[in-house]
């Protein structure tokens, strides 16, 4: 077959320009090729192997390594082997022993919405942690803390396992506290602690900013899409702003909220609802149309808010899980009493004088109420009267309700499912308790009246079938004495009721 001469010139072309290029050779003088040279990590040295085995917690390794001659021979040899001791013991058996943290020692378990205080630390003797607190965060107020003193604090908070800070103690802005740690911060002067510092908390759990004034918008950048952040406790003067909202829907993990409710919409809960939100505290009046958002936090277990009007219950029967409800209402006409009998809380708190008679019938109505706190309501003897007659009602607390007199303590103690009475109103004299022979079903009862005669006591002393009796205020020595005794004998007999819980914030 003939090649077409157009073809035949391009092949002639393409290996002519191969040839040319194949005879071009490089430069003699072309320098070579540059190779990073190879990075050289010096060894450790015997007192780095040391400090990093302590930092790391591997006390049996780090045993070994200070008997090496370099190390034991060292100015530093006899501080390290001080920290291995210390360290140890405290991992082993929760002996905490510093010559430098002086000040209170507390613990807050996963679970709980407060912390328990242990003890104070001092510098002369150790502190054991209670088995049950071993791993718990636990929390550091010192009664001082100097810019002098952050390193070797820092550094004895980091060596004792203590992850917390409550800082109290008014002073200068404190240095860099990076290497702490932390998993919680807090207290009336954390002002002193800049908003960098939280950034640099890896894993903070409980952040409590109540009595923080500045740089709070500064410090939710720092912790946004931390979801090691559970627990959240906001100054009430600071506003939130949809930049604040934002941040928060991005703390996946958070289950306890305390903030201020001013400003708040609907669709602020419907953010919220991206959490794991648990226990929500709104300080501050909430606006009657954000109320209605509500209804989105469905895993909502604790609520306390104040409202300025009345609103509609609605949203409120439609949280499944809400245990316990604490709502003022300020303004009188109060919330609309419908949808009340539908809310499936266990613990009601009311209080101011928006809550009134109106909303008796539908208390009565509550299918799971066990516990209900009156205080400051406009609520009346006939209306507390009406309420009490809830099947399941077994625990009764009175503050001070003008409404409420002693007229109706006789019959409260002739409910059949009544188990405990709290009454402390100065509506409410002694001798409305004076009068009832005995306590009907009742196994506990709380006196806090404006007064406490001897007589009083007396007769409270000789009420059968009681498990504890408690007077509040000043008491005669002898009588309180017996008082005491009385109620170790009663706390001898198995009680029908539990011990409420400490609730709240």
């Amino acid at each position: 077959m003939r090649v077409p001469p157009v073809l035949a010139a391009v092949a002639v072309f393409a290996v002519a320009i191969a040839g040319a290029v194949r005879s071009v050779q490089p430069p003699l003088d072309q320098a070579p090729l540059l190779r990073r040279p190879a990075v050289v990590v010096a060894p450790l040295s015997p007192l780095g192997r040391l400090n990093t085995a302590i930092r790391e917690r591997r006390w049996e390794l780090a045993e070994q390594l200070a008997t090496d001659p370099a190390v034991a021979g060292s100015p530093q040899g006899g501080q390290l082997r001080d920290q291995i001791r210390r360290g140890s013991q405290r991992d082993a058996t929760g002996v905490i022993e510093s010559k430098v943290l002086v000040g209170l020692l507390a613990a807050w378990g996963p679970a709980e919405a407060q912390r328990a205080s242990l003890r104070a630390l001092t510098a002369e003797s150790p502190y054991t942690l209670p088995a049950k607190r071993l791993k718990d965060l636990l929390v550091f107020a010192p009664r001082k803390l100097d810019a002098e003193m952050v390193e070797a604090v820092v550094d004895e908070m980091r060596l004792l396992r203590i992850e917390g800070l409550d800082l109290n103690a008014a002073g200068k802005p404190l240095p860099d506290l990076a290497g702490a740690q932390l998993r919680f911060l807090g207290g009336s002067a954390l002002d002193r602690v800049p908003p960098a510092v939280f950034a640099d908390c890896p894993q903070p759990a409980i952040l409590d900013l109540t009595g923080r004034k500045t740089g709070i918008d500064e410090i939710f950048a720092a912790v946004a899409g931390r979801p090691s952040l559970r627990i959240l406790r906001l100054p009430a003067p600071h506003q939130l702003t949809p930049a604040s909202l934002h941040a928060l829907a991005s703390l996946t993990g958070l289950e306890e909220l305390s903030a201020s409710a001013t400003g708040l919409t609907a669709d602020a809960f419907t953010l919220l609802a991206s959490t794991q939100l648990r226990q929500l505290r709104l300080e501050n009046q909430l606006p009657a149309e954000a109320f209605a958002g509500l209804g989105r936090l469905t895993g909502l277990r604790r609520l306390t808010c104040t409202l300025a009007t009345g609103v509609d219950f609605a949203p409120l029967a439609a949280l499944p899980v809400l245990e316990e409800l604490t709502l003022a209402v300020a303004a009188a006409g109060g919330p609309s009493p419908e949808w009340l009998r539908f809310v499936q809380v266990k613990v009601l708190r009311l209080s101011q004088a928006g809550i009134d008679d109106r909303l008796a019938e539908s208390i009565q109505r509550m299918p799971l109420l066990d516990r209900l706190e009156l205080n400051s309501t406009a609520i009346t003897d006939a209306g507390l009267l009406l309420l009490a007659g809830n099947p399941r009602l077994r625990v009764i607390d009175l503050g001070a309700n003008s409404g409420i007199s002693g007229a109706v303590v006789p019959r409260l103690l002739r409910q059949p499912a009544l188990r405990e009475l709290r009454l402390a109103s100065a509506s409410i004299l002694e001798s409305a308790v004076l009068g009832c022979p005995g306590p009907g079903q009742l196994e506990r009862f709380t006196w806090g009246g404006a007064s406490s005669s001897k007589e009083l006591l007396e007769h409270l002393i000789a009420w059968p079938g009681m498990v504890r009796v408690a007077v509040q205020g000043k008491l005669d020595p002898e009588v309180k004495k017996r008082l005491d005794e009385a109620n170790e004998r009663r706390a001898q007999v198995p009680p029908d009721l539990p011990s409420a819980p400490a609730i709240g914030f």
